[in-house]
């Protein structure tokens, strides 16, 4: 097992307990707090290969979503999208999956402005499930991975938007079984440990994709690359440095950014 999957287990792991403690201590732990100790807990972990940014200046509650994840190494590079949900231990559904941008009537709905940025940009949009469930029957009908069954591993699950879609228009069930019962939702530490490492563009067999999302490998843009990081200097006080987003890299019909921005360089790491 390599560093980051083991890295991205105790993540899964931790959430699931933080979730379920802090329900049991009656305080509210929203997703946005969730993701910060994630980014927080990569920058501490200080893996070659892993390089934490954040968006200079950007509203989330607008028109921003949680997470770009860069996953690759050399000229082959896939681009990820992610937007976090947590599910509510008191209704047992994902409360704000259905989410306006913005107000009135004809303000679109996060999904949407999720689905535009990835069209426009050509990434991959993925839904990360925060969860915790006291039923330990339904946390083992919604595990899609070809590992052993492992409880916590379901604190940090993704979907692809496509499959979100369905769950998220009104009316429909937007409960844990309602989001992973189609197998390509799964733990998120199979990216990293259940699809093949090294990245798999570079090997004979072409890349693959966990997701039904073929997209065309590119090249990491400059401004993410060592050499654009090097130089940064001293953190700052927040802990990482903030950065411009270029606008070729972030234009899209609806306005769409990441907040946070990860790049995991398999060409660094040890496997």
């Amino acid at each position: 097992m390599s560093a980051l999957s083991e890295l991205f287990e105790s993540l899964a792991t931790r959430t699931w307990n933080d979730i379920g403690d802090a329900d049991r201590l009656g305080f509210a732990m929203g997703e946005t707090s969730i993701t910060d100790f994630h980014m927080r807990d990569l920058f501490r972990a200080k893996l070659r290969g892993i390089r934490i940014r954040q968006a200079k200046g950007l509203d989330e509650a607008r028109f921003g979503f949680d997470w770009e994840w860069w996953l690759g190494a050399r000229d082959s590079w896939i681009r990820y999208s992610v937007q976090a949900k947590k599910l509510s231990q008191g209704t047992g559904k994902y409360d704000s999956l259905r989410q306006p941008v913005g107000k009135g009537p004809g303000a679109p709905q996060q999904i949407d402005v999720l689905d535009s940025f990835a069209q426009s940009q050509n990434s991959i949009p993925l839904y990360c499930f925060y969860n915790h469930l006291k039923n330990h029957v339904t946390a083992r009908d919604g595990w899609n991975c070809h590992c052993e069954f492992d409880l916590t591993q379901l604190g940090c699950t993704l979907a692809p938007l496509h499959e979100v879609r369905v769950q998220h228009k009104a009316g429909e069930t937007k409960t844990f079984t309602a989001l992973h019962y189609k197998k390509s939702a799964i733990p998120w530490r199979c990216l990293f440990k259940c699809w093949g490492l090294p990245w798999p563009s570079l090997g004979p067999g072409g890349p693959f994709y966990p997701f039904d999302y073929v997209v065309r490998p590119r090249r990491l843009p400059q401004f993410l690359t060592p050499e654009a990081t090097e130089n940064e200097g001293e953190l700052p006080a927040g802990g990482y440095h903030a950065i411009e987003l270029p606008s070729q890299y972030y234009d899209s019909q609806l306005g769409g950014y990441p907040k946070r921005i990860a790049v995991f360089d398999f060409e660094q790491m040890e496997f």
